[in-house]
């Protein structure tokens, strides 16, 4: 749950848009951020739910992504036929158990740098595994950004977030049609936060 005013809201909506869950606003009657929640639901009032629920890559196990100052968060979640990466730099964020409040620790609070690769995604989990043994070529598209980058599957791909600044990345395999010099990744809705989550058949 979030209120799309925050001034973090956008941080937090991406992160409820590929985490798999249903989504919840709390905001105050007449107090809304339209335009972002049009990220987020479409106009039947649907949402593009990933299809399983969202998980940190293995390099983040066992890191602190909001004190170490160096550590970026980042999750992974499949939909029907993409991956997605949310990547989110939370450092200096977090609950203070001694004033039981949220509170910034402005001494982690700095911009981090990642790296990332189409192998963060965990293509075989969940019950309906998308296939990727004979894919060479992935296509990333940068929600926040608006670029796509053509990549290997273990080619790193190096993001820098300043504080409580987030990344979406649309992870699509690249298909080679049979017999045409012709190469296809759907994509999806761009102007959604969870973008390859409105691809429903191919």
């Amino acid at each position: 749950m979030f209120q799309s005013t925050h001034p973090c809201a956008e941080f937090h909506a991406a992160s409820r848009a590929i985490s798999g869950g249903p989504i919840y606003v709390s905001d105050t009657v007449g107090k809304h951020n339209f335009p972002l929640l049009k990220r987020l639901v479409l106009p039947d009032g649907s949402i593009l739910r990933c299809e399983y629920y969202a998980l940190p890559t293995r390099d983040c196990l066992f890191e602190d992504p909001l004190h170490d100052g160096k550590t970026m968060l980042k999750i992974w979640n499949l939909n029907k036929y993409t991956g997605v990466i949310g990547a989110f730099n939370c450092q200096g964020g977090g609950w203070c158990r001694e004033t039981r409040r949220n509170q910034c620790a402005s001494q982690f609070s700095h911009m981090v740098t990642a790296k990332t690769n189409p192998n963060d995604i965990e293509w075989k989990s969940g019950k309906n595994p998308i296939s990727i043994e004979v894919v060479q070529v992935f296509a990333l598209y940068f929600s926040q950004s608006k670029k796509l980058v053509l990549s290997k599957p273990a080619a790193n791909i190096e993001i820098s977030l300043e504080p409580f600044n987030f990344e979406l990345i649309t992870v699509s395999p690249v298909t080679f049609l049979a017999g045409k010099s012709v190469h296809f990744a759907p994509i999806g809705l761009v102007k959604m936060l969870n973008a390859g989550g409105a691809i429903q058949s191919l």
